[in-house]
């Protein structure tokens, strides 16, 4: 499967910034699939929990009903909130799951396609809004510009991977709040 533009500006950003995080402590990675992002983060414990179990994840389960006596210093969230019904609920089920100072670190398309159950785009504001009603501190971290996010709704066009590496190089360039493709959010309790 070729990388879209859009994953591939996302893959840099989250990655960079999990990467100067330093140790996470105790990990829960929502919505982990393959677990992509793990091998990029310093944890003391890593737990994966995936709504589908072909990917074999540590637990499967729906986030919005899930409960655990654990609690996480750090829960990851990789482009599962467009896809619930109650993101709202969810955010208050992930506090709950957090240890005080724990955070969330969430990614949220914005201009995207349409991909299978997919209710919502979240704005920087509306991500500020939603999260500043439960978290002490939230930080919010665009990424894409128009350029970028114009190329890869061509989606016919953008299954060339050097040209979609090509385009997310620069919109690094022209870097740009207009048009973000997405959003990496940050949530201290």
């Amino acid at each position: 499967m070729v990388k879209t533009t859009h994953r591939i500006l996302h893959d840099w950003k989250l990655v960079k910034f999990l990467k100067e995080k330093g140790n996470l402590g105790d990990v829960l990675d929502v919505g982990s699939k393959d677990s992509r992002y793990k091998k990029f983060m310093e944890f003391n414990s890593y737990t994966s929990l995936d709504i589908d179990s072909k990917f074999k994840p540590d637990i499967v389960g729906d986030i919005e009903f899930f409960e655990s006596n654990k609690k996480y210093d750090t829960i990851l969230v990789t482009f599962v909130f467009e896809h619930l019904k109650n993101p709202e609920i969810v955010i208050k089920n992930l506090y709950s799951l957090l240890k005080l100072s724990g955070r969330i670190i969430c990614s949220t398309p914005f201009i995207f396609q349409n991909h299978g159950e997919d209710y919502w785009r979240y704005s920087e504001d509306c991500l500020r809004m939603i999260y500043g009603r439960y978290f002490s501190k939230v930080g919010v971290i665009a990424y894409g510009n128009f350029i970028s996010s114009s190329w890869d709704i061509l989606h016919f066009f953008n299954r060339i991977p050097l040209i979609n590496w090509l385009v997310a190089k620069f919109s690094l360039i022209l870097s740009s709040r207009h048009c973000p493709m997405g959003h990496i959010t940050e949530a201290v309790k």
